[in-house]
């Protein structure tokens, strides 16, 4: 028998499918719950750029909903970004290390780009400016395309396991719930596990560099 009985991503239901099926097939119960609210932000007037660079993977799904691209190049910070941007067929030509954090990787895509090459970053307003800052402000153009919220919401239950998708989703969950020292957390990028040891170093916190749905089964799988 499986040591997990019970996981929680903070993400809204439906968002993980094929996670879905292997909890039914293991008998583990999966709740999906968003602690943050996403709304696109319309009406913006989109530059003809020769790069675009896409920051998340919910970033990426209300832009392309809403907006064309119009750069020559597209830029994904990591695996999980570029996923989406790939179901529609799209051509990316950079994407990050999942090993890498954001700073990192912000100056990895700055040494590949030419001195003279504008590049358009489409961001939330909760931003970090991680990557943006390691690219010379002559060369960037940014636009807020989308808003993030908090959406408190009160557990009444416990779970072995939580995947934080965001920081932003971890800290709108640590204002309303507490987290059990037994716990299994997982946090989805270097960027959410900074938030989760910034807030509290004493948490045991595993990264999940590469985020995909057959990068965390893999890491599930580990933990039976």
């Amino acid at each position: 028998m499986s040591a997990i009985n019970s996981i929680l991503i903070t993400r809204k239901p439906g968002s993980f499918e094929k996670l879905e099926q292997w909890c039914v097939s293991q008998h583990i119960r999966l709740n999906q719950v968003p602690f943050i609210k996403v709304e696109a932000v319309l009406n913006v007037a989109i530059p003809v750029s020769d790069w675009i660079f896409l920051s998340s993977p919910q970033g990426a799904q209300h832009y392309l909903k809403h907006y064309v691209i119009k750069a020559k190049n597209i830029a994904a910070l990591g695996q999980g970004t570029a996923a989406v941007l790939k179901k529609t067929r799209l051509q990316v030509a950079f994407i990050g290390e999942p090993t890498d954090d954001p700073v990192i990787i912000g100056q990895k895509f700055n040494a590949l780009i030419n001195s003279n090459s504008t590049v358009f970053f489409p961001l939330g307003n909760r931003s970090k400016r991680s990557v943006i800052d390691q690219i010379h402000s002559d060369q960037v153009i940014e636009q807020i395309t989308y808003k993030t919220s908090d959406q408190q919401q009160v557990l009444s239950e416990k779970f072995d396991t939580i995947l934080f998708t965001s920081p932003s989703n971890f800290h709108s969950f640590i204002q309303s719930n507490v987290i059990d020292s037994n716990t299994c957390i997982i946090a989805m990028g270097k960027t959410t596990e900074k938030a989760i040891r910034d807030f509290d170093s004493t948490l045991d916190v595993s990264v999940l560099a590469s985020p995909t749905e057959s990068a965390l089964i893999a890491f599930l799988e580990k933990l039976k």
